[in-house]
């Protein structure tokens, strides 16, 4: 049997430390498993920063290369259906680029979905425009969102 429903595009957002960690392809399979297109933005930098005369762009790289990544970035949130925010708590609050594009995706009505072990005040804000925040990548996997306590 043929399946006529479209499948959801996830744009995979997640710091540029995490971009090689072993759960990033855990958290890709799942999303496989459940039929939905994974965007990864670190996809095609290579290309960008050949362009642009760059091995890497990251942490300083030039300005027509920094713009270029980020127009492409924001034009996968704008064609995706959901934003899956990855932050793991070994970024230590460096996930400036991740915030943006999780700002931008519900600026612009994306549902966004959090997998992150930490309790950040910019999370609660989201899950109460509803929103969801899973503290594991298990949690996700087993789709149980987390009871945040009110205090």
């Amino acid at each position: 049997m043929v399946d006529n429903f479209p499948k959801l595009k996830a744009y995979l957002a997640h710091s540029w430390r995490s971009r090689d960690h072993p759960d990033k392809q855990r958290i890709i399979d799942i999303l496989k498993q459940r039929r939905v297109d994974v965007i990864d933005p670190f996809n095609g930098e290579e290309e960008l920063c050949a362009k642009y005369g760059e091995t890497d762009y990251y942490p300083n790289c030039n300005y027509e290369l920094g713009r270029a990544i980020w127009d492409k970035d924001m034009q996968q949130v704008r064609n995706c259906d959901v934003l899956i925010a990855w932050i793991p708590d070994d970024v230590e609050g460096r996930f400036m680029g991740t915030s943006y594009e999780i700002c931008y995706a519900h600026e612009r009505k994306k549902f966004i979905q959090i997998i992150s072990p930490l309790k950040h005040p910019f999370f609660a804000f989201l899950v109460s425009k509803g929103h969801q925040w899973y503290g594991s990548i298990e949690s996700f996997e087993r789709l149980r969102k987390e009871k945040w306590e009110i205090s």
